[in-house]
């Protein structure tokens, strides 16, 4: 797996280079033909590597990981791992959380996960810390689920409400759904002040029955 997450980050390394090297090209592509010409080639570049480069082992080892092979699991772990942010990336994460619920795991992979579902709750929540969480819901050991409850804790800061947020899902909770109606009351209703600490039960959402959502 260590081999995997090297080469992601190598990956990401050339393209970040590859990017810089269009907006280098952008700015100056309209000054000759010339110019004009090095920001289109640097452009089919840029793509013609893209998909090769998005994923650790390219191609061939995401087709790997979709079925369901020890070396493709490999660099879908790492993947998570590096918690890469280019074009596309977010829904590669929720693909491979979504499929991993399905993936039987030796221990060194499940203990992987967890370690990464940890150091993900000091990142910020995009759509994929969802399915992370669907995904471990099921399967994660009481060790992480007490490592989760000891950060759930105002004095952590958003790394602990992010953590409150996944202990809540552990009985299934619909959290996504109530931290979504909360911040949404805060849109709707002036000077209202989102509750992100939620108890069990969720907020009360009895204002949408009522409220600007409902009309």
């Amino acid at each position: 797996m260590t081999e995997f997450v090297t080469l992601m980050r190598a990956n990401l390394a050339e393209i970040d280079r590859l990017q810089r090297h269009v907006d280098e090209t952008f700015a100056s592509r309209d000054r000759s033909v010339a110019e004009r010409q090095a920001w289109t080639d640097a452009c089919r570049h840029f793509h013609a590597r893209f998909d090769q480069l998005a994923f650790p082992g390219g191609a061939s080892q995401w087709a790997a990981f979709l079925a369901g092979k020890s070396r493709g699991i490999d660099a879908a772990i790492a993947f998570l791992d590096v918690d890469p942010w280019f074009f596309r990336s977010g829904y590669t994460k929720e693909t491979i959380w979504h499929r991993l619920k399905r993936v039987p795991l030796d221990a060194s992979r499940a203990a992987a996960l967890e370690t990464i579902a940890l150091a993900w709750l000091r990142r910020r929540v995009r759509r994929e810390f969802w399915c992370m969480a669907a995904c471990l819901r099921p399967r994660a050991s009481a060790s992480f689920w007490d490592s989760v409850a000891a950060f759930a804790t105002p004095r952590h800061g958003s790394t602990g409400l992010r953590a409150h947020w996944l202990l809540l899902t552990r009985p299934g909770a619909p959290v996504r759904r109530w931290v979504n109606a909360e911040l949404l009351r805060s849109r709707c209703e002036p000077g209202y002040v989102p509750d992100l600490w939620f108890g069990p039960q969720g907020p009360d959402e009895a204002w949408m029955l009522g409220g600007r959502r409902a009309r």
